[in-house]
């Protein structure tokens, strides 16, 4: 179901009926809130609800355990819904542009996590769990105010881009030149002084 783009303030009660439904695109309108039956189909594989008006997301997230991307950037949240990290088949999570300061505790548990995007968000702190998610190929940290990056980045083998643009970081996380697939690394700007001795090392970049 894709009513994405429109001018939509409200969705109509009873989408908890739509027991089979896989896939549901309601991006790109003006909610306020998501309908609180989404989180009561048991099959959906997608949930796209970037670019509203969303100051909170409803309860039972959990409950959504075949799902493999959900959007929610874009959006005026203050926090991740807590029920996000108990989501075992997550591959995609686009959290970007709301207005989060801390991130929910189990990211780790999300081990087909594919992309991680956290971008422009008040975080001063990267979730530590994030350098054991061993199928992490994108992670965007981008604009925020991060000073120091967990450490054990160079655990995370198949990551292709990373971004750690804009942010108070004074040096490149060491373990970036352990990572042979990596293709992008965004750092600036940042009050970074040198790169690593050991950037050569990335021949893919």
């Amino acid at each position: 179901l894709s009513v994405g783009n429109n001018k939509l303030s409200t969705f109509p009660p009873g989408v908890e009926k739509l027991q089979k439904l896989r896939k549901l695109y309601i991006n790109d309108n003006q909610l306020t809130e998501v309908p609180p039956g989404v989180c009561s189909l048991p099959n959906l594989e997608v949930l796209s609800v970037g670019n509203n008006k969303l100051s909170t997301f409803p309860p039972g997230v959990e409950k959504l355990q075949k799902l493999r991307e959900l959007f929610i950037n874009d959006n005026q949240l203050t926090e991740v819904p807590p029920g996000v990290c108990s989501l075992p088949n997550l591959e995609v999570l686009n959290v970007s542009n709301n207005k989060l300061s801390t991130f929910p505790p189990g990211v780790e548990k999300l081990q087909k996590l594919r992309e991680l995007d956290i971008n422009d968000n008040q975080l001063t702190e990267v979730p530590s769990g994030v350098c054991s998610l061993s199928n992490l190929e994108v992670l965007n940290v981008g604009n925020n105010k991060l000073s120091t990056f967990p450490p054990g980045v160079e655990k995370l083998q198949k990551l292709r881009e990373l971004y750690i643009y804009d942010n108070q970081l004074t040096e490149v996380p060491s373990g970036v030149c352990s990572l042979p697939n990596l293709e992008v690394l965004s750092v600036g700007p940042n009050p970074i002084r040198r790169l690593p001795d050991d950037v050569t090392l990335l021949k893919r970049l």
